[in-house]
């Protein structure tokens, strides 16, 4: 098969790429209080042996029909299987039209926490009043619709320059900046929380220390649900990065790579919120706003 679909220029530059599908918010927004409502470690070591067992395979298999199909998911559905599979393609493709409605509001919403906090108006000691501003932001239509417009936009514009100069070029910067803070937050804030709240200890215990009697037929399916989610995989995002890639790089060591960094992306999230939610005292499956009454919280505190 000879086309001229063009390839990623580095085999560093595709894997940041699907590192950035597969951590985005999953890892930041949704592990923590997915952690917190699954009783932390109950969550988290299912997720582990999910993401070894069952999340690599599946990223390689996608690939692996992306690189041979040079196409969408449907395309390379089709080039493969014959039209008969075409239509499994446009489920994938559904699947990310779906998520990408939700996705694009809760990125409105961290548009929206990026203007207050360049207005000097995001961090807050005081949690009752970030909580507000959680249900503030989320139940006001023109804002939101607003900021999710110009999310949307945002993303279309880095699309419009294609795979080498859109998606890769902004992957190579974008996400080694976003692994440095990931580690930098957890380590200051949780120094600090340490030496000053002793509750910072018991999110540490209540992320890591077993308890087996909360591993529930509920928390394994919760487990298996957000290693598709946080690994993008079953959406067909995967096959069409795949099919980017040139038929001399090894597709193992890409799946390994893509997993690994999405797995420890999820555990530093959870060490940048769960300690400060258990020291301020707060409950750890909250939901969806865990994360966003919690950071400014943690960055008001910080000298």
């Amino acid at each position: 098969m000879s086309d001229a679909r063009s390839n990623w220029s580095s085999k560093t530059g595709m894997i940041l790429a699907a590192t950035g599908s597969a951590v985005g918010l999953g890892a930041i927004w949704k592990f923590p209080y997915m952690a917190g409502a699954n009783g932390g470690s109950a969550f988290i070591i299912p997720f582990i042996l999910m993401v070894l067992f069952f999340g690599v395979t599946l990223i390689l298999a996608e690939i692996i029909i992306g690189r041979a199909g040079r196409g969408s998911s449907v395309t390379s559905f089709r080039r493969i299987g014959g039209k008969f599979w075409a239509p499994l393609g446009f489920v994938g493709v559904l699947c990310a039209f779906l998520i990408m409605t939700y996705y694009s509001t809760v990125g409105g919403w961290c548009l929206t926490y990026l203007f207050e906090a360049i207005m000097g108006n995001a961090a807050s000691s005081d949690l009752a009043m970030l909580e507000k501003t959680f249900l503030k932001t989320v139940s006001t239509p023109v804002s939101a619709i607003l900021y999710q417009t110009l999310f949307l936009a945002i993303t279309a514009g880095v699309l419009i320059f294609g795979v080498n100069k859109g998606i890769e070029r902004i992957s190579k910067v974008l996400m080694p900046l976003l692994f440095v803070l990931m580690i930098v937050l957890p380590v200051v804030s949780f120094a600090f929380f340490a030496l000053t709240l002793p509750g910072a200890w018991e999110g540490l215990k209540f992320l890591f220390s077993p308890k087996w009697d909360q591993v529930t037929a509920n928390s394994l399916l919760n487990a298996m649900g957000f290693t598709f989610f946080s690994l993008s995989v079953g959406m067909g995002i995967m096959v069409t990065y795949g099919s980017y890639i040139s038929h001399k790089e090894n597709l193992t060591t890409t799946a390994l790579w893509v997993s690994v960094l999405a797995f420890i992306s999820c555990i530093l999230a959870g060490l940048m919120v769960i300690p400060p939610v258990i020291a301020f005292g707060l409950n750890p499956s909250a939901g969806p706003g865990l994360t966003f009454i919690t950071m400014p919280a943690v960055f008001s505190h910080i000298p």
